[in-house]
């Protein structure tokens, strides 16, 4: 009797568990709902954002190329000009990169105040 006691009783905590994960799936998916405009438009800024990092990628390895053919000549001057290029397109990279990632944290930080 005191086993039955026992499964009946981590039965009943099971169910009770199992009904406040139902309670907070229903919230959440009450949240995806509302927040749902919102977060199609924190995807479109990101794939905005995937395509300057993509477009400014494509002038980094072009550059990249010719740093290493001026290298090849032995030019010093050019190569200093071209790293120099290179390392402004790198920056210019990174600079995206971390307004993007500004930008995405701004509008989540929003979202989830309009959430709370």
């Amino acid at each position: 009797e005191g086993l039955a006691e026992r499964l009946g009783a981590h039965a009943r905590g099971l169910g009770e568990s199992l009904e406040a994960t139902a309670a907070v799936v229903r919230e959440a998916s009450e949240l995806v709902r509302a927040g749902g405009a919102e977060m199609t438009a924190v995807a479109e800024m990101f794939t905005v954002a995937v395509d300057r990092y993509r477009d400014a990628s494509d002038r980094w390895l072009n550059s990249l190329g010719a740093i290493e053919d001026a290298v090849e000549r032995r030019d010093h001057g050019e190569a200093a000009d071209l790293l120099g290029a290179y390392l402004d397109q790198t920056r210019e990279v990174f600079d995206h990169s971390l307004q993007f990632q500004r930008e995405l944290f701004s509008e989540l930080r929003a979202l989830r105040s309009r959430t709370s």
